[in-house]
């Protein structure tokens, strides 16, 4: 059989479309395994992590929001990787699922923080404000009372940690209002809580302390005579002449006034019925005029003895003595040994009015708290 030969350039045409042939058909097989960058889901998940860390999640939603920008790093990082293979080569999907997982954390973590700081925000408002008004309750009382020095040293650390609470709330620092409000609220409550069990343990001899006014008042009215009722939570001094109210005077007392005088150098002031027994007056006192008591009457010595024998008090403690009611009051202050003192305008007419064995009752209070004390330490 004789073969056809074809011309020589027909032959190179035929050959150069073949070889065309086949680059077409590889490029249309590459480009259909081509894959694109998953970029819109990539730029998706960028902003979701950006408008977290705008949230203050790194804050709020501190392992959420870790976990979102793990995710995001690890798909840039694959992303990465796949771009130095050759085109046709490139797998995008493990980069589109961490995208998405970035995506997704991102949202959340956003999310929880505006929870969490809307929250904290509200819980420290009201906790502030509770605290606060502890605060205030407390002042208001120590204003009144002697306040232990070492629970007041306590009370003034809690006082600012509370102002800090409430400068950390003011800059929307809400995880640090937060903590100075828990770290001082057991503080402030415990100060409280402690100054009032112990004011309501001293007012359960009110009705004890009633009786004695009365029976005092009663003897006044009986003998047609002036007595002096003392009430140290009030700081009042009353005087009664036939059962009626006379006068009353302001008191400052001693610095510890609040309980029973129990022994010499506590400066509290006694609590008991008493009579004058010397009226003191120039070269006398120096305190101007002074009304001395019969402190320490048998009642007081008992005490004092029952409370050494339970140990209560030093065994070289001594009672004390020489407790008057005297002038050079008026120094907004108690600031006495454990006596009264008034004003001497008051102590001259209480000097005129009594005399030796005129009797005078000291109590701790007659009503209770007063609703506004007066503002001695």
């Amino acid at each position: 059989m004789k073969r056809i030969r074809l011309p020589q350039g027909r032959e190179r045409v035929i050959a150069g479309a073949a070889v065309l042939a086949v680059l077409l058909t590889s490029l249309i097989v590459c480009i259909q395994l081509y894959e694109p960058a998953p970029s819109q889901v990539f730029e998706e998940a960028w902003q979701a992590v950006s408008e977290a860390r705008r949230q203050e999640a790194a804050q709020y939603a501190p392992e959420v929001f870790r976990q979102a920008e793990t995710y995001l790093e690890q798909a840039r990082s694959t992303w990465r990787a796949e771009n130095r293979k050759w085109f046709w080569s490139r797998n995008f999907n493990t980069t589109a699922q961490l995208a998405e997982s970035a995506k997704l954390c991102g949202r959340i973590a956003g999310r929880l923080a505006v929870a969490r700081r809307d929250s904290l925000e509200l819980f420290t408002t009201f906790g502030i404000a509770r605290l606060q008004q502890t605060v205030e309750e407390f002042r208001a009382q120590a204003r009144r009372i002697p306040v232990n020095k070492t629970l007041w040293q306590k009370f003034v650390a809690s006082e600012l940690m509370v102002l800090e609470s409430q400068f950390a709330h003011w800059r929307r620092d809400y995880l640090t209002a937060k903590a100075k409000l828990e770290e001082a609220e057991p503080l402030v409550n415990g100060a409280w809580s402690t100054t009032k069990a112990s004011l309501e343990n001293y007012l359960r001899q009110v009705p004890v302390w009633r009786r004695w006014a009365d029976e005092t008042i009663a003897w006044s009215a009986a003998s047609d005579s002036v007595a002096i009722v003392v009430d140290k939570m009030a700081h009042k001094c009353y005087l009664y002449k036939g059962g009626k109210l006379l006068a009353e005077y302001p008191v400052e007392l001693g610095p510890r006034w609040l309980g029973h005088k129990r022994q010499r150098g506590d400066n509290a002031t006694p609590e008991g019925r008493y009579r004058i027994i010397k009226k003191k007056t120039n070269r006398e006192t120096i305190y101007y005029k002074a009304l001395q008591i019969n402190y320490p009457n048998s009642e007081d010595q008992q005490k004092f003895l029952e409370a050494r024998q339970r140990g209560e008090l030093p065994r070289h403690a001594t009672i004390g003595g020489l407790i008057e009611i005297h002038g050079h009051g008026g120094k907004g202050a108690n600031w006495t040994a454990g006596c009264v003192a008034l004003e001497n305008a008051y102590m001259d007419e209480l000097y005129e009015l009594t005399h030796i064995g005129t009797p005078v009752t000291i109590v701790g209070s007659l009503k209770g708290l007063p609703a506004n004390g007066n503002a001695l330490h």
